[in-house]
């Protein structure tokens, strides 16, 4: 996986979320501007981002494992949907 493709995911994560880059980033515990000069291809993205999407939104800890450990396995097909507590309850009592 290279870092395109993991950018290219977060947006599309952020589009489902409904979310714009101030509140994003706020979630994400980093600056707006930080998180537009990644989205445009000015900067890498760090350590510390890729900590905080897995902490944030932990169904994206497969996206950042694959950036960060190379992990092959990793297919994108879809990003995950976020479940709520309710939903969670109502799948387990199907």
């Amino acid at each position: 996986m290279n870092t395109d493709t993991f950018i290219a995911s977060l947006i599309e994560f952020q589009d489902k979320e409904g979310l714009n880059n101030q509140e994003f980033a706020r979630k994400l515990h980093i600056s707006d501007s930080y998180l537009s000069r990644i989205k445009h291809g000015l900067r890498k993205p760090g350590i510390k981002l890729y900590q905080c999407v897995a902490i944030t939104y932990p169904d994206l800890k497969p996206l950042v494992d694959a950036e960060m450990y190379g992990k092959t396995n990793y297919k994108h097909t879809e990003i995950p949907v976020r479940k709520t507590l309710l939903t969670k309850f109502l799948e387990a009592f199907k």
